[in-house]
């Protein structure tokens, strides 16, 4: 129950971050939906992947949060710096 949660409220911001991708490039909508539909899917194949690399390498589930919480730190530090330069654009445009 709890990780059907979890899945369904990961993709929940979808369609408001293809949105506002679509705003940032409406010239090449398709392209940049395709890329962002492929950047989730290796992230996810990528979380996948360092978490079975955490379990054999110390053959417990203990540390995968703590993999996962420094994951998604990167994550919204890389968002941060997006949505600042985003800004930047903007404002130099105007």
């Amino acid at each position: 129950m709890l990780i059907g949660f979890i899945i369904s409220s990961m993709f929940v911001a979808g369609p408001a971050v293809q949105t506002y991708f679509i705003q940032q490039a409406p010239q090449s909508a398709n392209l940049v939906l395709s890329l962002n539909t492929s950047i989730i899917h290796l992230g996810l194949a990528a979380g996948a992947g360092a978490g079975g690399f955490m379990v054999s390498a110390s053959s417990t589930v203990l540390y995968n949060p703590w993999l996962a919480g420094v994951i998604v730190t990167l994550g919204l530090g890389a968002a941060l710096i997006s949505f600042s330069l985003g800004k930047k654009r903007l404002v130099r445009e105007v």
